[in-house]
């Protein structure tokens, strides 16, 4: 850092860009407060890994912020976050300047998949369900998408590269690159099969329908008389009585209106619920008749194959796609993977998001930098076994 800050003072006295964008890139821990195993671990990773490709960048200016993270994976484990915005220095009225929206953003990211999730590159899968609060009120939840009680994730297409052939995960994007580190030996990933997914699917239906069926049975979709509205709306009745001209009329002409009301809203639940019963059997015969050898194959699809609405075995067959180039993978995480420590902040694995913000040549020369010397040997050899 001194040597940083002599070649600065250097800088100030006679400012120039092209001296700036050939500075080593200046940064320093930021003040954020982990807990004290979170901080050895993420300082431990920075120290080791990452400081040294972080070393080999110019012409930035940042700080590392190692976030402790105090909520629990779906597995059960504890994520922290390596958060770095290294911006573009420029040299403005010889002093040095951050310039807005430029540089590096790099995030490493421990236990999770928050780092590739931000460009829904993995994602865990979800949907949302109505649920009853008492007989005429709901609230809508949302819920996980589980295989054998574990999360399912939808990972995208992977990137094709030569370039990074030891990594689990590898996408480029048109700003950004992502990176999942992983322990060899056992895999982190068991794709789901077609007859889990459609199971999904199935179950997540027959959740409407049975949603739909309950509607039917709302108290307020039966018929009522005035002396049920006046003990229901007492009131309300009230206080039309003392305050409108002609109430007795005006109360018998609305319950009129609502009992109207009331097979058209039924009939409408009814057409819905047809078409939630249509899409819970179609899923439901095929899953009775598709070939052994057609369900058990590898789901390549989107995530809406778990929750979309099929009318006819053709829109099932084209969901599934088999394109591994357009559709990605529904996975869960393998239990084998996972090391059963007594703490559960160690890394089991590292995720890592690299964006470049700007796209000018000292940005592009400083993630090209970073990545030829980010040793991944080093990161994998710091998980637990």
């Amino acid at each position: 850092m001194s040597i940083i800050l002599s070649v600065a003072s250097n800088i100030f006295a006679q400012c120039n860009q092209n001296d700036v964008d050939e500075m080593p890139t200046i940064y320093s821990k930021g003040n954020s407060k982990p807990t004290a195993e979170q901080d050895k671990w993420m300082t431990t990773i920075f120290t080791t890994a990452v400081e040294p490709a972080l070393k080999s960048t110019k012409g930035l200016r940042g700080e590392w912020q190692p976030i402790g993270r105090f909520a629990k994976t779906p597995e059960g484990f504890i994520n922290c976050n390596i958060q770095m915005y290294m911006a573009l220095l420029e040299c403005r009225v010889n002093k040095l300047k951050d310039v807005p929206e430029s540089g590096l953003v790099i995030n490493f990211t421990l236990n999770d998949f928050s780092g590739l999730s931000k460009s829904n590159i993995a994602s865990p899968c979800s949907h949302e369900e109505d649920k009853w609060i008492n007989a005429e009120d709901t609230k809508k939840e949302t819920v996980p998408d589980l295989v054998n009680g574990k999360q399912v994730y939808y990972l995208e297409p992977p990137t094709e590269t030569e370039l990074y052939p030891d990594v689990a995960f590898y996408k480029k994007t048109e700003d950004g690159e992502y990176f999942l580190i992983t322990k060899t030996g056992v895999p982190l990933f068991i794709p789901l099969i077609n007859k889990q997914a459609l199971e999904i699917n199935k179950r997540n239906a027959s959740q409407i329908v049975a949603f739909y069926n309950q509607q039917l049975q709302m108290p307020s979709l039966k018929p009522a008389t005035k002396a049920d509205y006046e003990k229901k709306m007492a009131k309300d009745f009230a206080d039309y009585r003392a305050s409108i001209p002609n109430p007795e009329k005006f109360i018998t002409d609305l319950i009129n209106d609502l009992e109207k009301q009331k097979p058209e809203m039924i009939k409408g639940i009814q057409t819905s619920l047809i078409f939630f019963t249509k899409a819970l059997s179609v899923v439901t015969d095929y899953l009775n008749t598709a070939l052994a050898a057609e369900l058990e194959k590898t789901c390549i699809a989107n995530s809406s194959i778990l929750n979309v609405l099929f009318q006819n075995t053709a829109e099932i067959k084209s969901t599934i796609s088999y394109n591994s180039k357009i559709n990605g993978t529904l996975v869960t995480l393998n239990p084998a993977y996972f090391s059963k420590t007594v703490s559960k902040v160690p890394p089991q694995f590292i995720s890592i998001e690299l964006r470049i913000q700007g796209g000018g040549a000292t940005e592009l020369r400083a993630s090209k930098a970073f990545k030829t010397n980010l040793d991944m040997s080093k990161l994998r050899s710091l998980l637990v076994k």
